[in-house]
């Protein structure tokens, strides 16, 4: 079961890797550019990676519809937008680390190779050009951890719940806040 989760996670990474690549690659303004889901600001959300996110839940057993997945992708956009406002950053310490846990489960488990190495052929791409694209994820992980942390800290006491006693409760108000984010954020959202 361990393997499976390390795989799915290997995997949702590289998702969000790619969709932080195209956003680099196409920005744009309120037209989606072909091939886009969605966009937010100058974020492009590829109908590739939602497309490789939905076979990545099925795999898993998961049945994720395709709207939730983009709402889950713009989400994290917001949130960044936010951390990175808010003064939080990844450290060169922090990333390193997690790549290297990264790293080691793709070396570690033929499962995980294979799904990377998979993705790599499929994409066109390099090992190397995967890792870069790994690297940038990592950032952006700890960035919307760290504004989660923020919340859990700063929010929920105001709100007088106890994330240690009831863990669902402290989720569920984080998650209505991030959509209050989205919801803020809609003008700039653009979707098919």
């Amino acid at each position: 079961m361990k393997k499976k989760v390390w795989i799915g996670l290997l995997a949702l990474a590289v998702a969000v890797a790619a969709a932080a690549l195209l956003s680099s690659l196409l920005g744009g303004g309120k037209t989606l550019p072909e091939g886009a889901a969605a966009l937010y600001k100058d974020t492009v959300i590829s109908e590739e990676t939602v497309a490789y996110l939905e076979s990545a839940y099925a795999q898993a057993g998961q049945t994720v519809n395709r709207e939730k997945i983009i709402d889950q992708l713009l989400m994290n956009c917001v949130v960044e937008e936010a951390a990175a406002q808010g003064g939080f950053a990844a450290g060169e310490d922090e990333v390193a680390a997690l790549l290297d846990v990264q790293r080691q489960t793709y070396e570690e488990f033929p499962e995980a190779r294979e799904v990377v190495d998979g993705y790599c052929e499929e994409q066109g791409i390099t090992l190397e050009d995967y890792w870069v694209l790994a690297e940038e994820h990592a950032r952006r992980t700890i960035l919307r951890a760290k504004y989660q942390e923020w919340f859990y800290a700063a929010q929920l006491p105001e709100q007088e719940i106890d994330p240690e006693k009831n863990p669902q409760q402290a989720y569920e108000a984080y998650e209505e806040h991030c959509q209050q984010l989205l919801c803020a954020a809609s003008s700039h959202i653009t979707r098919r």
